[in-house]
């Protein structure tokens, strides 16, 4: 099926639903990050009243949403690592929910690796929100350098602190199951599409091609991403 006829019956699958807020266990974040020198005080960030709400659920649990995820981390001061490492850290509670004991794992490797850690968060968001032409993107992905932290939620951090109003394209997120679905659903690959092995620019390519899609779709891209996100490498039947 060709690949815009196969999106949009993908978009219209998805119709009427939104992505909902995530639950996540601050409790489980700081057990695992509060040991960690120079770390506590990022972790105020996952009871931010302002960030995070109550859960109505399970008590003790917070949720928070794409919305507010973006909104702290778009204006994280490059300059001021303690303001990137709280953004950090509520992109991976809201990327991990409750079921992300591998990611506590991995982000407490990049809170020790925290040089690292503050350099990498500092140089891409400075490069994706100062980039017009697309190539930002791969720099910002060659410019990753960060223990624990892989590409499925360095380029969440991309997707979110990386914006520039009035730009044609943003970054977007590109993980494993936004992969699967186009590898399995889809049948397409990111490799072919960028007409290379370097991850760097089969990112830039990716990102590029659903703002294409989106466009053609009239829908915003980072809708279409949750889209295939959501859908996971299902068929479309």
């Amino acid at each position: 099926m060709e690949t815009l006829t196969a999106l949009r019956v993908l978009v219209a699958k998805y119709e009427g639903r939104e992505q909902p807020a995530v639950r996540f266990r601050p409790a489980t974040w700081i057990q695992e990050l509060n040991e960690i020198p120079d770390s506590t005080s990022a972790l105020d960030v996952l009871t931010d009243s302002e960030l995070t709400g109550s859960s109505e659920s399970v008590s003790g649990d917070r949720v928070t949403d794409r919305q507010r995820v973006h909104g702290a981390a778009s204006i994280a001061a490059t300059d001021n690592p303690e303001s990137m490492l709280r953004a950090f850290l509520l992109v991976q509670a809201w990327g991990s929910g409750t079921s992300g004991s591998r990611t506590l794992r991995h982000t407490r490797a990049a809170f020790e690796d925290r040089e690292n850690l503050v350099h990498s968060l500092s140089a891409t968001a400075q490069i994706l929100r100062s980039g017009d032409d697309p190539s930002a993107m791969a720099e910002a992905y060659g410019a990753w350098r960060c223990a624990g932290v892989r590409r499925s939620f360095f380029t969440k951090w991309f997707a979110f602190a990386g914006t520039k109003e009035e730009r044609e394209w943003q970054p977007l997120i590109l993980d494993d199951r936004v992969l699967s679905t186009l590898n399995d659903t889809l049948e397409l690959s990111t490799k072919d599409i960028a007409g290379t092995r370097l991850w760097k620019k089969r990112y830039q390519k990716y990102v590029e091609e659903i703002h294409g899609w989106a466009a053609a779709l009239a829908i915003d891209a980072s809708r279409l991403e949750w889209i295939l996100f959501r859908h996971n490498g299902k068929s479309l039947t």
